[in-house]
This record gives C-alpha cells, sequence and structure tokens, in this order.
C-alpha cells in the first residue's frame, strides 16, 4: 500500500473520531468552554475546567498542536487537534486554510505535487499556477530532467535544485535504484515495457499467437484455468485391424488375431482342435501344409 492511500486511510479515522465525538450537544459542555466532554478527552484537558492550565485562555480557544488553528475550530473541520498536519503534505493545516488548500486532502488541485511541494512558485489550489497548458506536477522548475511531480517519486529530490546532494550530477541523470536506467528515463521505460511486452502472461508465448497454439487433430481438452490440451485422436482412426476389434473398458481398441479360418490353408485334410485351431495333417507324400 503506498504512502497516498495510507495517508487517506488514516485522515477518513481521524475524521470518523473527531466527527463522533463533535456529536454530543451543548450540554455535553459542562465548563462552557467550546468543547464537549469526548473533546476534552481527546486533547486531555479537564471537562469540569474551563480552562485546565489557568493561561486564561479557554481550552477550546487552545492551540495544542501549534498549527494555528483553535481545538475547537480542528472538532469542527475534522482535522486534528493533536497533529498539525493531518493529511501529512508538509504543509501545517492552518497554513493550509489560510491557502484555501484541503487540510485533509494533501493534493487539493490533484495536479500531482502534494500541497507542501506545491507553494512558492505554483498554488496547491491550482493546478496550472502559470497558466502556460502544464499542470505544475508536470513542470521542470529546475531543469534537470525530471518533472517535479518526479522529484519526490523517484528520488525524494528537491525540485527547486537541480542538483539536490551536490555532487555534480543532475538528478535526473542519476541513477536512484541502481536499475541502469537514468531517474529522467524511469517512467518512459515503465510505459515502453508495457508497450513491447507482446506476452502478456509471461508464459512464452506472444499474444497473437495464443488462439493459434493449440491445433488439436483429436478431441480437445479445456482445462479449468481455460488452456487447452489435446486428447488422443479417436481410437477408430488409430487402430486398423485386419482381424477382429477388441473394445477394452477404458475405450482403447486393440487387435485380435485374424480369423483362424483365414490363417489356415491346407492342402492336406484340416484338424481343428477343441480351441477351434486348426491345423494341417501331413500330404501322402509326407510333406506339411
Amino acid at each position: 500500500m503506498n504512502k497516498r492511500v495510507l495517508g487517506m486511510s488514516f485522515i477518513a479515522a481521524i475524521v470518523a473520531l473527531f466527527a463522533w465525538a463533535g456529536s454530543a450537544s451543548a450540554a455535553n459542555d459542562a465548563d462552557h468552554d467550546g468543547l464537549t466532554r469526548a473533546q476534552e478527552r481527546i486533547v486531555g484537558t479537564n471537562p469540569n475546567k474551563a480552562d485546565t492550565d489557568g493561561d486564561r485562555i479557554l481550552d477550546g480557544n487552545e492551540d495544542k498542536d501549534r498549527d494555528h488553528l483553535t481545538n475547537k475550530r480542528e472538532f469542527r473541520i475534522h482535522t486534528s487537534p493533536l497533529r498539525p498536519d493531518s493529511d501529512r503534505d508538509a504543509l501545517k493545516d492552518g497554513r493550509e486554510v489560510a491557502l484555501g488548500a484541503d487540510p485533509l486532502d494533501d493534493d487539493t488541485d490533484d495536479d500531482g505535487l502534494e500541497d507542501g511541494d506545491d507553494t512558492g512558485d505554483s498554488s496547491p489550489t491550482d493546478e496550472d499556477s502559470d497558466d502556460d497548458g502544464v499542470d505544475d506536477g508536470d513542470e521542470d522548475s529546475d531543469d534537470d530532467g525530471l518533472d517535479d511531480e518526479d522529484e519526490d517519486e523517484v528520488c525524494g529530490c528537491d525540485d527547486h535544485d537541480e542538483d539536490t546532494d551536490d555532487d555534480g550530477e543532475e538528478d535526473g541523470d542519476e541513477d536512484e535504484d541502481e536499475d541502469d536506467i537514468d531517474n529522467e528515463d524511469e517512467d518512459d521505460d515503465e510505459e515502453e515495457e508495457d508497450d513491447d511486452d507482446e506476452d502478456g502472461d509471461d508464459d512464452g508465448t506472444e499474444d497473437e499467437d495464443e488462439d493459434d497454439e493449440e491445433e488439436c487433430e483429436g478431441d480437445e481438452i479445456v482445462d479449468p484455468d481455460g488452456s487447452v490440451t489435446c486428447g488422443e485422436d479417436d481410437p477408430e482412426d488409430e487402430f486398423e485391424c485386419d482381424g477382429d476389434e477388441i473394445v477394452n473398458p477404458d475405450g482403447s481398441v486393440t487387435c485380435g488375431e485374424d480369423d483362424p479360418g483365414d490363417e489356415a490353408e491346407c492342402e492336406g485334410d484340416e484338424i481343428v482342435d477343441e480351441n477351434g485351431n486348426v491345423t494341417c495333417e501331413e500330404n501322402d507324400d509326407g510333406l506339411a501344409a
């Protein structure tokens, strides 16, 4: 599971918790500090004392996580009063609210840049901040061959520094994962692999030949996985017996002996024994037939 999915799952859990905590009525705010009993338990204040720490600021107006949002406002908009950056996008909740960004969405404008990386030259609320027809994430702000979006994903680089590690080699020319592919070519290489993959299921047969692979002369047997194997040809075609055909219990055919009457051609007398076999008597001249 990637970082973005994990982050969104965490945010969903926080929203559900704080929505539940804020669902209580004002009657549950015994000390009238702007927080319900459930909310006070979450932030660790005394539900029976309006100013738990005695600093002359009501508990609801405190800013426990120092993100420039009060506790009671955090509960109202479902951000975390315990975490200054609820969506983990490197931009504090209060700053996001001030910029008009969503403190519960790490990429408010869906431009490929997390809101924390989408400040300065760009805006977290405008996918194309410079109106040049290119989304901010697809720009290459430092001209190092890597799109700004890829700077973080591919190498964790700074999209405003062409040589983040100061090793004399631009970030795009580095090979972060040591796979002999430059960082700037990683995405292109993945796309080419998909386009050039003529054997989608890696079974050694190109996709276009899959249907032609099995050409059975006999019966076709379709396996549970959809593959086809060939059964034996029709037994009637396999055996051409001169004599009798014997069909075995498994359906296979074997040949019996030829008709004994055709085997023995005696010039003299024929003797048929009790098994039906024929033998020939010697001729009068003493020669066997």
